[in-house]
């Protein structure tokens, strides 16, 4: 019963996705489009960065662009159904248990973070002058790494959605975001920060490092990277504590 009701509820989701097609597309591109074409496309043509700073610069976009999918994917129809809606309570009334509801929004989370990553990499191709060099071979790698980025970022929205208040979604974006997007190596390589010790040990709280890494060692892997087994590390410690911070946030404010 629990599967079946689970299902339901993700058929049912996808269906008001794609009713929103356009909003998903429009929010999801938006943000990479203008970082290619300033960072990659502009900058590069006034020789204001080299042309290896492309193959920097698509992991650690493709990163933040399925990072901040799987976040808000989660996070806004958290924040509603918590907040002004209610709508979370009809949820709950299904045969289904708390904890599976979460879990629910953690798959929607985790598919639109995969989209978007697979939007912004022929984005990319097309944008930059001369197109950039990726290596699509370690596809096995890949393809764990994304699913990996995608679990992480929507448990992430969970944890935030969960303990953020509706009124205070704006000042969430001002404290967690902008520190995550500027300390979470996207425009930079983790190593190049040996000049500046301390901040290479510090960004190691913050998610968005393993996963903009993590690209770099699947598809531009001639690009010096943190080791694959610290990135995996990384990666694994941060899903456990997101899963169980947002589902632990989860059943308090749905039971309270």
């Amino acid at each position: 019963m629990n599967f079946t009701t689970f299902l339901a509820l993700m058929r049912r989701d996808t269906l008001v996705a794609m009713r929103d097609i356009t909003s998903f597309l429009v929010r999801t591109l938006a943000q990479p489009i203008f970082l290619l074409f300033i960072f990659g496309n502009v900058m590069t043509r006034m020789s204001l960065v080299t042309g290896g700073f492309k193959e920097i610069l698509v992991p650690g976009v493709t990163a933040l662009t399925m990072l901040f999918a799987g976040m808000q994917a989660v996070t806004l129809p958290l924040v509603l159904d918590l907040g002004y809606t209610k709508e979370i309570e009809d949820r709950v009334l299904s045969p289904i248990g708390v904890h599976f509801i979460a879990l629910e929004k953690m798959v929607m989370g985790t598919l639109h973070s995969i989209l978007s990553g697979l939007l912004v990499l022929p984005l990319a191709k097309v944008m930059l002058p001369g197109g950039v060099s990726l290596n699509l071979h370690q596809w096995e790698l890949t393809i764990a790494l994304a699913v990996l980025i995608g679990l992480v970022s929507s448990a992430l929205g969970l944890t935030i959605g969960s303990y953020i208040r509706p009124e205070k979604v704006g000042l969430m974006f001002s404290l967690i975001v902008a520190p995550i997007i500027f300390f979470g190596c996207t425009y930079y390589p983790w190593v190049a920060l040996y000049r500046i010790p301390w901040m290479k040990k510090l960004v190691l709280i913050n998610p968005l490092v393993y996963m903009a890494e993590g690209l770099r060692a699947a598809i531009t892997p001639s690009i010096p990277h943190m080791p694959l087994f610290w990135i995996l590390t990384g990666l694994t410690v941060s899903l456990v504590l997101f899963t169980w911070l947002g589902l632990t946030g989860f059943y308090r404010r749905v039971i309270d």
